[in-house]
């Protein structure tokens, strides 16, 4: 029992720290209209959903209140559920952050295995409940699927033009690949004897910690952006430096509005492209002068 309340508290903190960053990632995406940054919050929305599924279990096993197979039933389809929709959506998420097309044969094979999870997850839950080897297979094909868009994204991480999503995205994949056979290893763990199955949910361990790390990893990459609000007033950009870095025409008209204090989506209409495209220009931009950040590139330049 004592393990329950201390691990249903962890979960309170990890949905703490999902929070924070959740609201932190809206407001960035507002403020830059990073087209990743929605997909990256999809990702967070629906591990956040995962945990409150975990949460509502624990409540029931530390609390008098009557916990039927009914409603263990119904915490466990929607656990799957959250993990059916990932098995598909993770790997859109790492050909697009990539550069690479959503087209065959990525497309067919993740509908068909999306498709035969979901039927799998209902199999699991309506007509052979808590089957060891259907729910082995379920967790092991939702690793399989991680590891291959870990693959994906580490050959092709060249083609994320954005150094600094770059960055962010490589250490995502790590610790994903690292938390793999975790994963396994804790959900199968309630299945091994003598363990009793109703001990704790599987998974309820290392799902929470996956997504704390997730967390902090995104926390310190956005911590660090809005530290730099409100940024110093620059002087004026030097035509000398911007002929030095090969800055062309349309990239100093962007640098000209950022210097304004204009979002991504503010310089798109008012050069009649989209922010997607000026997202673009920026990381050219940042990569020629080999900075990081708008308050870096302004301070180069001046």
């Amino acid at each position: 029992m004592i393990l329950k309340q201390i691990l249903y508290i962890f979960h309170i903190l990890c949905l703490c720290a999902g929070s924070v960053s959740i609201t932190l990632s809206f407001v960035y995406y507002f403020r830059r209209r990073i087209f990743w940054i929605k997909y990256f919050l999809t990702f967070l929305i629906a591990f956040t959903f995962i945990l409150v599924v975990f949460m509502v279990r624990l409540f029931f096993d530390i609390t008098p209140i009557h916990y039927d197979k009914i409603i263990k039933g119904i915490m466990t389809g929607l656990f799957l559920l959250a993990l059916n929709f990932l098995v598909y959506f993770i790997p859109y998420f790492s050909t697009w952050i990539t550069n690479l097309a959503w087209r065959n044969p990525y497309k067919t094979i993740f509908t068909v295995m999306t498709v035969v999870f979901g039927l799998l997850s209902v199999l699991y839950v309506v007509i052979f409940p808590y089957n060891i080897y259907i729910y082995a297979v379920l967790i092991i094909s939702f690793v399989g699927m991680l590891y291959f868009c870990i693959t994906v994204i580490i050959k092709h991480r060249k083609r994320i033009t954005d150094p600094e999503v770059r960055k962010i995205i490589v250490a995502f994949v790590i610790l994903s690949a690292a938390f793999g056979p975790i994963i396994i290893f804790d959900s199968m763990l309630p299945f091994i004897e003598p363990i009793p199955n109703s001990i704790i949910p599987g998974g309820a361990f290392s799902f929470p910690l996956y997504f704390f790390w997730i967390n902090i990893l995104i926390l310190v990459y956005l911590i660090g952006y809005f530290v730099g609000i409100p940024e110093p007033e620059y002087g004026q950009i030097n035509d000398e430096k911007i002929q030095a870095y090969h800055i062309t025409d349309r990239e100093k008209e962007i640098i000209i509005l950022l210097k304004q204090g204009l979002t991504y989506k503010e310089i798109g209409e008012k050069l009649f492209i989209s922010a997607h495209t000026v997202n673009n220009h920026v990381a050219k931009i940042y990569s020629k002068m080999g900075v990081k950040s708008k308050f870096e590139l302004l301070r180069a330049l001046a």
